[in-house]
């Protein structure tokens, strides 16, 4: 069973991937996508949160911020090979 210490550890580990999705969110500005949205999501089996989008086609993009940048799952489902910064993510963004 899990302590309350590590539930509320997790809880905040959680809170501030959301801000963080959130102000990469905010970084990419004019170039992202209308159809964006914040969705609760899992990445290397954790829980996380993610920005998802929709290109002219309906196929979806997920972006994620980790400590090694920003990673982008693509609609096959693979992740891209490296992190990205928030700079080129929101180029990559811009060319979906």
């Amino acid at each position: 069973m899990t302590s309350p210490q590590d539930l509320q550890k997790k809880l905040r580990q959680l809170d501030q991937q959301y801000k963080d999705v959130e102000s990469l969110w905010r970084k990419i500005g004019d170039n992202a996508p209308e159809n964006v949205r914040l969705i609760p999501d899992f990445l290397d089996g954790k829980s996380t949160y993610a920005l998802e989008m929709l290109n002219e086609n309906g196929d979806p993009m997920q972006v994620y911020m980790t400590e090694e940048g920003v990673l982008l799952r693509l609609s096959n489902g693979q992740l891209l090979d490296k992190p990205l910064t928030p700079t080129e993510t929101a180029q990559k963004i811009a060319d979906f």
